[in-house]
């Protein structure tokens, strides 16, 4: 369901933007994606292929996994470091 595409980027202090793009549905629209924080479980929902994150912890090297969610199931986890 998810490609590897997935980035990064700091867009100020304890906020991140994380990309991906989505990949195949296999047979079923995707309704959604996790972005988990690595460094804290946090949890982050997103709607399409990208993630604005606030609320990040300065000085904490974050990382960050994404999984899409549709009625097959969830993906498995990609990730991307920070």
């Amino acid at each position: 369901m998810l490609r590897r595409d997935v980035s990064v980027t700091a867009t100020g202090p304890g906020s991140a933007l994380v990309t991906f793009q989505a990949g195949a549905d296999n047979g079923a629209t995707i309704t959604g994606f996790t972005a988990t924080d690595r460094a804290t479980g946090r949890s982050y929902s997103c709607e399409s292929g990208s993630c604005q994150l606030n609320g990040l912890e300065n000085g904490v090297r974050h990382s960050f996994t994404v999984v899409a969610h549709n009625a097959v199931g969830t993906s498995d986890p990609f990730g991307c470091f920070g």
